[in-house]
């Protein structure tokens, strides 16, 4: 049996009656509520970053120190997905991520004990955020260990024909675990108070894994996976090697761009709850976001096949620059929710799309190593467009904070509009109609 992940058909090959059915056939093959699992394990991913903004923005009435916070969580988490890359094959990795989730929950529970206090809009007092920035070093992208329990179950179950289907299933898991980790926070937060998110999370870092790791499928065979990116093939043509790495460059820059515009709707969003005082209701209002993106992403999976990945993507990177427009419009919280439902509808697709083609462009001994890059460049791009946003929101107005997402949505346009002229170009694309 190959241990190789296939890559996945397109994202758009699923009609609704098929994805109903490779849905259930999934909860089949996993067993006692894998996918409810999987999930649930994603939601400290958002809880933390949004748990350390709403907590900081509360103590401190700073957007910019707020942001700085959360950042140094996002950036933490990104290298804590490549680093993970490197450990894939070794025969304790299980046991490993049940060691980091123990550090990662110890962490967040001791992360309010943490002194925090305004700073200004500079790089000074760096040394009081490394607290968390180890919280995002042991926050491991769980993505990547989901997927890997798919591969070891489909193949125990010798039904591989269903890889397709688990990891499209993976990247709408990824957009429900938003919304559902936003309306946690939001909920936690206005009933029982910030701080309570942070402990919530670090109980959730060990509670959830210590659970994957104790269902019956953790006992399947693991397989063994190549992760890296240097396609070495002499099957292959120098030319079809080449632009498939450089469209795979283009993949991560749309990540990354994408993870950047996500940043800086929460950079303006933290300096609009600071400013109108509804710090605590931000996450209730980040979910409105992660609703919106997870119909969409179910509603992109179901559309036929005459629409090619590539084009969707251009289509929902369109869409995300111009309703991000939008976020200077807003003058009360009903306003600002409105237009984060909005910006959603084309962020869950956007990511849906991404996923999707790195299957065109990753022969099967990459594809996870791509996936698992592109999620760490997310991660990074999402710190990167919170410091951009929240340090104009503060040394200037909302408005200019407003302007960075506009900034950032460019670039995930950009790289989709690359990619395509570079696809069509491609040796690659005859293998593909």
């Amino acid at each position: 049996m190959s241990s190789f992940v296939p890559a996945p058909s397109p994202v758009t090959s699923t009609t609704v009656p098929e994805l109903i059915r490779d849905v259930k056939e999934l909860n089949g093959m996993g067993g006692r509520g894998l996918t409810r699992i999987m999930l649930a394990l994603r939601l400290p991913q958002v809880l933390a970053p949004l748990g350390v903004i709403t907590w900081i923005a509360t103590q401190t009435a700073s957007p910019w120190t707020a942001a700085l916070g959360s950042a140094a969580v996002y950036l933490g988490s990104a290298l804590c997905g490549l680093i993970m890359t490197f450990f894939v094959n070794v025969p304790w990795r299980q046991g490993g991520l049940a060691v980091l989730a123990l550090v990662q929950g110890t962490v967040m529970w001791l992360l309010p004990l943490a002194p925090i206090e305004s700073v200004p809009t500079g790089i000074e007092s760096v040394g009081m955020f490394l607290p968390f920035f180890l919280a995002g070093l042991s926050l491991a992208p769980q993505g990547l260990a989901c997927r890997i329990r798919w591969n070891s179950v489909l193949e125990h179950r010798k039904r591989v024909d269903l890889l397709p289907a688990a990891m499209r299933m993976e990247s709408v898991s990824e957009a429900m675990s938003v919304v559902t980790g936003a309306a946690i926070t939001g909920l936690i937060a206005t009933t029982a108070g910030p701080q309570t998110v942070l402990r919530v999370s670090a109980v959730l870092s060990v509670l959830m894994v210590l659970i994957f790791m104790l269902h019956p499928s953790a006992r399947f065979k693991q397989p063994i996976l190549t992760m890296s990116l240097r396609e070495g093939s002499e099957r292959l043509a120098h030319a079809r090697r080449w632009s498939a790495q450089r469209l795979r460059t283009m993949l991560l820059v749309g990540c990354g761009g994408l993870g950047a515009l996500l940043g800086a709707i929460q950079g303006c969003l933290v300096v609009f709850a600071v400013s109108v005082d509804i710090v605590p209701s931000m996450g209730a209002l980040y979910a409105f976001l992660g609703l919106t993106s997870a119909i969409a992403a179910v509603v992109t999976v179901s559309w036929r096949t005459r629409v090619t990945p590539w084009n969707l993507w251009i289509l929902y990177a369109t869409a995300a620059l111009l309703t991000s427009m939008m976020l200077s419009t807003p003058s009360g919280a009903l306003g600002f929710a409105v237009v984060l439902a909005l910006i959603g509808l084309t962020i869950g697709p956007s990511l849906l799309c991404l996923f999707g083609l790195a299957a065109y462009v990753a022969p099967e001994n990459m594809y996870m190593g791509l996936v698992s890059h592109m999620t760490a460049a997310t991660s990074a791009g999402t710190a990167l467009g919170l410091v951009l946003s929240a340090y104009f929101g503060v040394r200037y107005d909302y408005i200019s904070a407003a302007l960075v997402p506009v900034a950032m949505a460019l670039i995930p346009l950009a790289s989709s509009l690359t990619f395509i002229f570079m696809w069509r170009r491609s040796p690659l694309s005859s293998l593909h109609g």
